[in-house]
C-alpha cells in the first residue's frame, strides 16, 4: 500500500501549480541550488530553477552526476556548510 502511495506521489508530483516558476518566485528563504555538472537534469531547466528563486545561490559541482551527494561530499559539504552558516543578508 505504502509502495503504491509513493509511486503515485513520484508520477503525479509535484504537479506544475505546486512547483512552478510562479510559485518558485514566492520563495523567500535563502536557497542553495547545486547540480552535477553531468546531471540528468538539464543545465538549461537548472538555470530557470535558479532565476525564478529571488536571491538564490547556484553551485554546479564539477565531475559530478545526479548523485553529487555521494560522489563528492568532500566538495559539498563545505559549500553546504558556508550556505547554512552565512548570515542573512540585509
Amino acid at each position: 500500500m505504502a509502495i503504491g502511495k509513493l509511486k503515485r506521489l513520484w508520477l503525479e508530483h509535484p504537479t506544475p501549480d505546486e512547483l512552478g516558476l510562479a510559485s518558485l518566485a514566492r520563495i523567500r528563504a535563502p536557497t542553495l541550488v547545486m547540480v552535477g555538472d553531468h546531471d540528468v537534469i538539464r543545465l538549461d531547466h537548472t538555470l530557470e530553477i535558479f532565476h525564478a528563486i529571488p536571491g538564490a545561490s547556484l553551485y554546479i559541482v564539477p565531475a559530478t552526476e545526479h548523485a553529487t551527494f555521494r560522489d563528492r561530499p568532500a566538495w559539498v559539504n563545505p559549500v553546504i556548510r558556508e550556505f547554512v552558516d552565512r548570515p542573512p543578508l540585509k
